[in-house]
């Protein structure tokens, strides 16, 4: 049977169901290319945030590690998805927790810090030298 080229736009193939479930199963493996500046900053400065996070939590931890992860889908709803950049774990608590890397284009030439206290980055408050995520009460160290 043909199809036309209208109805099988509006088709899932077997070949692209299979490539979802290797991209669920496995997540993306390559970088993906880009040429837009804060796009290419965010993923050149990503690893070493990573590293630099786990480098602050050993301190406060023990025996932390941090699994890369891809595509993140919900066992009971199926619908909310995400794409964390680690999932993060020790033996002094019982809970993973998921880790997202941020590296804005707008902090790209300042501290850290400087850059949360002046405001180029909205979503940490910095409490008296404890920083946590504007959204809830949790620190972030």
């Amino acid at each position: 049977m043909l199809c036309s080229q209208q109805e099988f736009l509006f088709h899932i193939t077997a070949c692209l169901i299979r490539e979802i479930q290797n991209y669920r199963q496995t997540g993306m493996r390559k970088v993906p290319v880009t040429n837009v500046a804060s796009l290419r900053w965010g993923l050149r400065c990503e690893s070493l945030a990573l590293k630099s996070y786990h480098s602050a939590i050993t301190s406060h931890h023990r025996d932390v590690t941090i699994q890369a992860t891809g595509l993140c889908v919900s066992d009971t709803d199926p619908y909310l998805r995400a794409s964390p950049d680690g999932l993060v774990s020790c033996t002094c608590h019982p809970q993973q927790c998921i880790v997202k890397i941020k590296c804005p284009w707008t902090a790209r030439n300042m501290d850290p810090a400087d850059a949360i206290n002046a405001g180029a980055i909205k979503y940490v408050c910095n409490d008296g030298g404890t920083f946590t995520d504007s959204w809830s009460s949790e620190r972030l160290l």
